[in-house]
């Protein structure tokens, strides 16, 4: 696959809209253990930016936020 780039914000746009939803579904959250959930979660989402779904919505949003540029 070749390496894409994103702008940061359309990244940081993502990551508003999905990272609370993936620290809530992480078994560490639900038995209370934030720390060791956040730090899970950081790790574990970034590793989902290089799946197709997430860069498809990535091009989605590079391309709707194109025009703010």
């Amino acid at each position: 696959m070749a390496w894409l780039c994103f702008a940061g914000a359309d990244v940081a746009q993502y990551t508003a809209a999905h990272l609370p939803d993936f620290i809530k579904s992480l078994p560490l959250y639900k038995e209370g253990k934030l720390g060791d959930a956040l730090e899970e979660a950081f790790l574990g989402f970034d590793a989902t930016l290089t799946q197709e779904d997430v860069i498809k919505e990535l091009k989605t949003l590079a391309l709707l936020n194109k025009g703010d540029h």
